[in-house]
């Protein structure tokens, strides 16, 4: 009965998918996911694409010979992204990486295993950003699920490859026969949301007033971070989270016809680690990616210390203040993940190398038990301490 109540009949479906379904501790259901960030090889295109068609972006918080630190004050979680000049980046750039999947994603006709690796959206209505995609000339692809009651998706790709999903529950006006049911091989259960935890994401009591839309589009509200992964992350990135204590309120994991996707539900979003190796790919698989980055993180990130290029693809946990940072930090020192904390009068936040590539950061409280002399976060040196820091 608790099925036929559900917005979207798929649901019920999607739920016989579930391989496995965990619930946390109280506390971390108040953890909440604070931003997405991205590394670029295009800071400034990011911000100008950002800014023009989903939030109010700038471009501030850095000099600008050091880095692009693009910063969107989206409603629902922040989204930024980081061109460095100073930092290191391995035998591989960001440039070596993402114009080969800025070329993977093509015209976004086709899917592919990177289109995975973006930020969802919702909207009331999807028919002014459609319009407004059509009349610049911005390829886009147009998808919805398949239930009853479907779900519209309008995804593009930013000047450095990141695919950013629109979702909405109302047809657009025009153009409707473009949106075509999710394909097999682009894992349709990565893309099935329930628009009863959508209202309840979208009610949600916001941290701070949401930034206005750019133009004369409708206000966006941030609610899922999507992150293309292997088959052995998506397996183990529940556990890994549960274990630190930085999960949210459930973790579950569904398997599709040839795809396994992670989804962790947060106080105000969703992250989702989706495998999906029936996708279409080229020389540079998923599985490269993540270990390519993780041999990067070996070399230059340490306990405390270092930094790398790849650092700035994570996403953040704003941790419940029950819980210091520094018992997380503690724990990952113990477990030999490496991670660097940082602290401002505005927020303490540790960042870690993840569970394998995909950087995780935290922002909460600290007490000084174990994270002590932490200093701010300096764009213009390669370990992101200030010149003058020494640490021993």
């Amino acid at each position: 009965m608790a099925c036929l109540r559900m917005k979207v009949s798929k649901l019920c479906a999607a739920l016989a998918s579930v391989a496995w379904a965990q619930s946390v501790p109280t506390g971390a259901s108040s953890n909440r996911v604070n931003k997405h960030t991205y590394s670029s090889d295009d800071g400034r295109g990011d911000f100008a694409f950002i800014n023009t068609y989903f939030c109010a972006a700038d471009t501030s918080s850095a000099d600008f010979k050091c880095a692009v630190d693009m910063k969107a004050s989206c409603d629902g979680f922040d989204v930024h992204m980081v061109q460095s000049y100073v930092t290191k980046n391995g035998s591989e750039t960001p440039s070596d990486w993402y114009r080969y999947m800025h070329q993977l994603h093509g015209n976004m006709t086709t899917w592919d295993q990177f289109m995975h690796y973006g930020t969802t959206f919702h909207a009331s209505d999807l028919s002014a950003h459609l319009a407004r995609f059509q009349a610049d000339g911005i390829p886009f692809m147009a998808r919805k699920t398949s239930s009853s009651a479907p779900l519209y998706s309008l995804l593009v790709q930013t000047p450095s490859a990141k695919v950013m999903e629109i979702v909405s529950a109302t047809a657009p006006n025009s153009s409707v026969s473009l949106f075509v049911n999710w394909k097999d091989d682009e894992c349709p259960v990565s893309h099935e949301r329930s628009l009863a935890e959508i209202d309840t994401l979208n009610t949600m009591s916001p941290r701070f007033p949401p930034s206005p839309t750019p133009g004369e589009l409708p206000t966006l509200t941030a609610i899922g971070v999507n992150i293309a992964a292997s088959a052995k992350t998506a397996n183990e990135i529940g556990a890994w989270l549960q274990k630190y204590g930085i999960s949210g309120s459930e973790t579950k994991l569904h398997n599709g016809t040839a795809c396994t996707v992670a989804a962790i539900t947060y106080s105000n979003a969703e992250v989702r680690y989706v495998s999906n190796p029936a996708a279409r790919v080229g020389s540079k698989t998923v599985g490269k990616y993540e270990e390519m980055q993780m041999a990067v993180h070996k070399e230059y990130v340490g306990q405390g210390t270092g930094w790398d290029a790849w650092m700035d693809n994570h996403w953040c946990v704003g941790v419940d203040h029950s819980k210091a940072l520094d018992s997380v930090a503690k724990l990952w020192a113990a477990d030999n993940v490496s991670w660097h904390g940082h602290t401002t009068p505005r927020v303490s936040s540790v960042r870690s190398v993840g569970l394998r590539g995909e950087s995780i950061e935290l922002n909460g409280l600290i007490d000084k038990s174990f994270l002590k002399n932490l200093v701010g976060f300096d764009f213009c040196t390669p370990s992101t301490d200030p010149a003058e820091v020494v640490l021993v």
